[in-house]
């Protein structure tokens, strides 16, 4: 799941269109989705629909020939402190783009190493709110980093997946990967959900 959805964002990045990913509208109501998500494309002044953070991030690196960085982070391993310490080194080494893993109980898609950060996280009681204030924090500092969330939807379905996306979008999310939503409810959840 996590490489199609790696694949599907270098395909956007390339100027190719990936399955089940739109692009933006010109509706100032756009569906929740890789663009317009996070502060970025109103608080910059971008026209709404003119920024994707992900997106443009890739061309950059394409436009510079070299390959995009996107390292991944257990939110809340060893500590919700030590994630934003993580974080931010991540950027001032070269990330391009932070993926921050939402902790949950019962990580299938993740190996024995992100299963175990998960349950560090969560043993110290770290959820989808405190990732999402985490986020928050960061855009407070930085505006231009892509953050995407990679999680399960246990944690979004308990929050309302509306509730989700008003809250990523005023965190500051740039994207999302849920990876055990299936093909048929993965299309449907996008578009059902609208930024205000």
């Amino acid at each position: 799941h996590i490489r199609m959805a790696r694949r599907r964002a270098a395909a956007r990045s390339r100027g190719g269109a990936a399955s089940g990913v739109g692009s933006l509208q010109d509706s100032p109501r756009q569906a929740f989705r890789s663009g317009g998500q996070g502060p970025g494309y109103r608080r910059r002044g971008w026209e709404a629909g003119s920024w994707n953070g992900i997106d443009a991030t890739f061309a950059e690196q394409r436009a510079a020939g070299r390959p995009g960085l996107m390292p991944y982070v257990t939110a809340g391993d060893p500590s919700l402190a030590a994630t934003s310490s993580i974080r931010d080194g991540l950027v001032s080494v070269g990330a391009d783009v932070i993926e921050l893993g939402v902790p949950f109980s019962d990580p299938m898609a993740d190996g024995p190493v992100v299963q175990r950060a998960s349950e560090r996280a969560l043993a110290q009681g770290v959820g989808l709110g405190d990732v999402l204030k985490l986020v928050a924090q960061f855009r407070k500092r930085n505006t231009r980093t892509p953050i995407v969330l990679m999680g399960y939807a246990n944690p979004v379905e308990a929050m309302g997946v509306a509730t989700f996306a008003d809250r990523a979008r005023d965190a500051g999310v740039d994207g999302v990967i849920i990876v055990d939503y299936p093909p048929e409810e993965a299309s449907v959840v996008p578009g059902s959900v609208i930024l205000a």
